[in-house]
């Protein structure tokens, strides 16, 4: 009917009969990998038994056709578990490590919970997150995973920390948490990077002044490639594409293209400041919609606090946005996504739908002085469009700090600290054609230069 496995080790499994007679063979246990077996029934009698777990402390619960039952591993009669829970079928038994409760799923009564035995005043985690929770995309390479935990418990903690590891389940590393605000606490450094395709495990352990200590689960997820989701229109798509985007000094006319790469072209913003954005379509009927992203944090993601929202499509199939830029966010370099739906179709920045998709690169700067601006009165950059090397010259002796090249998708292909130069010459003849950002700081400033490589 059942079988589990111990949560510590593979070696060591149980199973469980669900038939009515009293032949006393109703849970067997193996250690070795189920090669031998001892018959762990004792008192159970015609009880069928229907779910089965392992528990902490040497401990086996059991679901049965009449309530929950507990003993001990190493054999001996088991108890009825059942208080506070009516008389019913027990289909399905889970522990919640982090809060040491135990879950069951019931016929026909729904779900019940309640603590471990002898478990009740342990510390419980009541919520364990990274930084960007596991999907499809994310965690992504690159970006660093902090853990925080929110922990309840009556008395003081002496210690939090995880063991982690990286495409192994050794756990082999530690980091200490600490107590940030409330009951929250925060690893004091981000879980270990993993490349592309890397498996990262880690575990919490949260121990009490009373010797009294809880673990999570061994969690894991995969690490992403640091690149944004594909998207595009499908390909029923028919006169309702986008011709026109204009935001700022950005103005771009363009066909019907499925998806248009257009990050070779920038719209130079500054934070804190109120846009008008204007999209417009070839033709639109009545229900299309148009829908942007602008991707503040850099993370290769466009979410919902990123969403610029559009008014209806008007007669002259034009729609726009008034949208005010964040102005906690630097000066830097990113991206814009622009997107059209077909027939009332919702704000999705990924996948393929009936409509069109066009990127943009996005240069944001935080002073209220553009980038040419910049560029013109303190470094000098030439030449540009440049083939092979790349000369930067201060013309007021202000020694260059740190220096990073990015290319229109935000990948940094270069990037240097401690220089105290005032000019610097860099070969770009291996980089590919397009567009480049040069992030320059010098003397507590930050400023962004562009230049095109041919």
């Amino acid at each position: 009917r059942e079988v589990d496995f111990h949560h510590e080790n593979d070696s060591i499994l149980l199973i469980t009969y669900g038939h009515h007679q009293n032949d006393g063979k109703k849970v067997f246990l193996s250690q070795d990998l189920g090669n031998t077996w001892t018959n762990i029934t004792a008192n159970l009698g015609d009880m069928p038994i229907l779910s089965a777990v392992f528990g902490p402390d040497n401990k086996i619960y059991l679901g049965a056709e009449i309530g929950v039952y507990v003993g001990d591993m190493n054999g001996g009669n088991w108890s009825l578990f059942n208080t506070g829970l009516p008389n019913m079928r027990v289909n399905d038994l889970e522990i919640n490590w982090a809060s040491n409760t135990l879950r069951a799923a019931t016929w026909g009564r729904g779900l019940w919970e309640r603590s471990l035995e002898g478990r009740a005043n342990y510390p419980k985690m009541e919520r364990i997150r990274i930084s960007n929770p596991p999907s499809l995309s994310t965690p992504k390479e690159s970006l660093p995973q902090w853990v925080e935990v929110e922990i309840n418990y009556a008395n003081n903690l002496d210690t939090v920390y995880l063991r982690c590891s990286v495409d192994t389940m050794s756990l082999d590393s530690i980091i200490p948490l600490e107590l940030v605000s409330g009951n929250t606490w925060k690893s004091i450094n981000p879980l270990p990077d993993g490349s592309e395709n890397s498996l990262v495990y880690f575990q919490v352990f949260a121990i009490g002044n009373a010797g009294d200590t809880t673990y999570s689960y061994r969690f894991n997820y995969t690490v992403q490639a640091f690149e944004y989701c594909a998207a595009a229109g499908a390909s029923n798509t028919t006169v309702d594409y986008i011709d026109e985007v204009v935001l700022a000094n950005l103005q771009n006319n363009s066909g019907k293209d499925s998806y248009g790469d257009f990050t070779n072209l920038y719209a130079n913003l500054q934070a804190n400041q109120t846009y008008t954005m204007m999209v417009g379509m070839n033709y639109h009927f009545d229900q299309d919609t148009i829908y942007a992203w602008i991707d503040y944090d850099k993370d290769r993601e466009f979410e919902s606090h990123e969403l610029i929202l559009f008014g209806a499509i008007d007669a002259n199939h034009d729609a726009f946005a008034t949208f005010t830029l964040p102005a906690s966010v630097g000066i830097d370099t990113t991206r814009m996504r622009v997107r059209s739906r077909y027939w009332n179709g919702g704000p999705d920045p990924c996948n393929t739908h009936t409509g069109e998709v066009e990127d943009y690169s996005i240069i944001i700067t935080g002073s209220g002085i553009g980038i040419e601006e910049q560029g013109a009165s303190n470094w000098t950059l030439f030449p540009n469009p440049v083939s092979s090397q790349l000369h930067l010259e201060n013309s007021f002796s202000m020694k260059l700090e740190e220096i990073r090249i990015e290319d229109a998708s935000g990948k940094i292909l270069y990037q240097e600290g401690d220089l105290s130069q005032t000019e610097l010459k860099l070969s770009v003849e291996n980089y590919p054609q397009g567009l480049y950002f040069v992030h320059l700081k010098c003397d507590s400033s930050h400023e962004v230069l562009t230049f095109l490589k041919q």
